[in-house]
């Protein structure tokens, strides 16, 4: 059949790797930078790469883009580079920045060079741009990956084994190599770094009232913090195994607890926020508390500088998490994205943070995309919507010691959302597409839609969701 085929790759445990010998000397092979890079989103004409670990001393930096198959240095040294971009740096930022590449080809290989100032030490990223639906006209026929991954606790228990699977595996399916399946990007469900386990975990330390109403101490306190959090993504992202994963295609993040905290979740937020206003509680504990709010503030800006940068630009001159409501944050700048990739849309849907400061119904900005072509929407969160059974998701409770999906009186609440959006009837504005779709009406509309009726005995969905 001409046109375009996708394939999900779901790697867990294990991988077999093939075509090594195709890999050897490739472009991102060997890293022997210093530089941290992570490409994020990538469409047809676009793509971003966040850089970071940029030397202080460091004034320029010289980003060249080719359009190319070259498979080794020696190769891209013969190529012309199709833009030059020179990006000037103060040498004072501290979090992670992001170049976006625009006017790119679509269906095309780009090897990306970062060079500092006049060094002739480089950093190279590469990726594949989305493909037009053309297909039918050409007869063209491709496939192409995106691979599925989760937890990384390399700050824990420091094994590379996996990573480096992942990376021969992502190397070898370049068609610069003639692979019959070319990779294009990456889904990362949660837990990206684990700021609560091994030698690096960021310990709650309390905090003194007395210091917390003095506005310099209070700031140096979460700047302390929040570098803690930067060395632990900077240790896990920046490794040279990660490294070799991170720079090949498209990388798309949606965080859970760990990046934070072990729970993080509606009870630990108001506990943290409402405890220390508690006469009942002792000093200690309120100092605690207090402490953390901070880790709680500093872990929120280190996702969305590591993490969110990936496909959003972040308006930093104009929100400060140590003061700003995370909540307003939070819905303002929603974790929540999806990412069409010609007939196949990707729904990455927040079943974590949200659900951590809200506990009312808001009317939530809707994510849209056109009907138009549509033939498969996969949904990826950090957590499982579902369980086969409430005794499953009541192991699920013990082990984790969190309120998941299945839990019996979670069940309610899906048979009222269910019937309030049965009969709900979204009104198109001129312009727009059909459907305009929050992620839960999406899912329950297909229900109703279907030749099936839902069993409430055997369909469990919780706070994790709602």
């Amino acid at each position: 059949m001409a046109g375009s085929r996708w394939v999900l790759a779901l790697l867990c445990a294990w991988l077999q790797v093939t075509a090594a010998s195709a890999i050897f000397g490739s472009i991102t092979g060997t890293i022997g930078d210093s530089l941290l890079l992570v490409v994020g989103d990538v469409t047809s004409s676009s793509a971003r790469i966040l850089y970071d670990q940029v030397p202080t001393s460091t004034t320029k930096l010289r980003v060249r883009v080719y359009n190319t198959m070259a498979h080794t240095q020696e190769e891209l040294s013969h190529s012309t580079a199709d833009q030059t971009l020179e990006l000037s740096l103060s040498g004072l930022e501290e979090r992670p920045r992001v170049v976006g590449l625009r006017d790119l080809e679509p269906g095309r290989r780009y090897v990306v060079q970062f060079e500092a100032d006049e060094s002739t030490e480089t950093a190279t990223a590469l990726f594949h741009t989305a493909r037009e639906e053309n297909g039918e006209a050409t007869g063209e026929v491709w496939t192409d990956r995106v691979v599925v991954v989760s937890c990384d606790r390399y700050v824990d228990d420091h094994d590379d084994v996996l990573m480096e699977r992942l990376a021969s595996d992502v190397e070898a399916h370049d068609d610069a190599v003639g692979a019959s399946s070319v990779h294009f990007g990456m889904a990362h469900l949660g837990d990206q770094i684990y700021a609560d386990a091994g030698e690096s975990s960021i310990k709650v330390v309390p905090f003194p009232a007395k210091e917390m109403e003095d506005p310099k101490q209070k700031r140096a306190r979460f700047e302390a913090v929040l570098a803690q959090f930067r060395a632990i993504y900077r240790e896990t992202f920046g490794r040279k195994a990660a490294q070799r994963v991170l720079r090949i295609g498209a990388h798309w993040m949606l965080p859970d607890d760990h990046e934070i905290i072990n729970n993080f979740n509606h009870e630990l937020i108001q506990k943290a926020f409402k405890g220390p206003q508690n006469s009942l509680l002792s000093e200690e504990e309120r100092e605690r508390l207090v402490a953390l709010q901070l880790h709680c503030r500093a872990g929120l800006q280190a996702y969305y500088e590591f993490q969110y940068q990936l496909y959003h630009e972040f308006p930093w001159d104009s929100v400060d998490f140590l003061e700003d409501s995370l909540g307003d944050i939070i819905q303002a700048y929603p974790v929540y994205f999806a990412v069409e990739l010609q007939r196949l849309k990707l729904l990455f849907m927040d079943v974590r943070f949200e659900r951590s400061f809200f506990d009312a119904p808001e009317d939530l900005p809707k994510l849209t995309w056109s009907k138009e072509g549509q033939s498969t929407v996969v949904i990826f969160a950090s957590m499982p919507l579902f369980f086969q059974s409430a005794f499953s998701a009541a192991i699920a409770h013990v082990v984790e010691h969190e309120t998941y999906p299945g839990m019996a009186e979670q069940r309610m609440g899906l048979e009222d959302i269910f019937q309030i959006f049965q009969g709900y009837n979204q009104q198109k504005r001129p312009g727009e597409f059909s459907p305009l779709l929050t992620p839960l009406f999406e899912i329950v509309n297909s229900w109703a839609r279907s030749p099936w009726h839902i069993e409430y005995d055997r369909v469990f969905l919780g706070r994790n969701y709602g």
